[in-house]
């Protein structure tokens, strides 16, 4: 989105608790930095970043959101070191991937901005999903006494390169784009890298309804399970 941010970790005097904080500067950072507070103070996952405060600076216009310290780095800097996963790990990365989204389309959440930077990973291979300064939840609408979340966004907004291609359409749509964003994660896990080349070919296959597992069988690198 063009936001500035930067990210350091402290260590609270009176607690001693090990935290990170998210630092934005001007209006338009202030406003998504906001949004992705009032969402996140909301939650409780296990693999969803926790935040505790959002400070705000008028004289510096920098704003502070104060979260969770994970200890580990995104999925694309830890691919870019170790290169591609096993199955096995990336199956696991997947399925924590998939029960946080799970959680959050429950509540009603869409998190629009699914992509190998917006996840963290330790050494345990425990993740974190992170950056909801673009997540939006969806109205909640009453249907014989049940609470239904049927409403449809709009807004144009994601990451270029793992932009699903519903959003390029100019139509509403759900929280279901967080789903393409699981297979370009999945992409990245098992062949190490995900580029605009990678992402034509998926558009382009997917366009003519050919599965994503043909262009897989392309690859060496993954068994006819997977």
């Amino acid at each position: 989105m063009g936001t500035y941010a930067f990210v350091r970790s402290a260590t609270e005097k009176k607690t001693g608790r090990h935290v990170a904080i998210k630092t934005c500067r001007g209006e338009t950072s202030r406003v998504f930095l906001k949004n992705e507070y009032n969402l996140l103070k909301r939650l409780a996952d296990d693999n969803i970043i926790q935040v505790y405060d959002l400070i705000e600076d008028k004289t510096k216009s920098e704003s502070y959101l104060i979260m969770e310290y994970f200890e580990g780095s995104n999925l694309d800097e830890y691919v870019s070191e170790n290169g591609a996963m096993s199955e096995a790990d990336a199956r696991l990365i997947i399925k924590q991937l998939l029960n946080s989204l799970q959680y959050l389309h429950e509540l009603g959440i869409a998190h629009r901005d699914i992509k190998p930077e917006n996840i963290l990973i330790n050494q345990q291979k425990e993740i974190k999903v992170i950056d909801f300064n673009i997540s939006k939840s969806k109205k909640a609408d009453i249907e014989d006494g049940e609470r239904k979340f049927t409403s449809i966004f709009y807004t144009q907004i994601s990451s270029p390169l793992y932009c699903a291609p519903e959003l390029k359409n100019n139509i509403g749509y759900t929280e279901s784009i967080d789903i393409w964003g699981v297979g370009i994660v999945l992409f990245t896990l098992l062949f190490g890298t995900f580029s605009t080349n990678s992402l034509n070919r998926l558009k382009t296959q997917s366009e003519r309804h050919v599965r994503l597992v043909e262009i897989v069988k392309e690859q060496a690198c993954c068994s006819e399970e997977c």
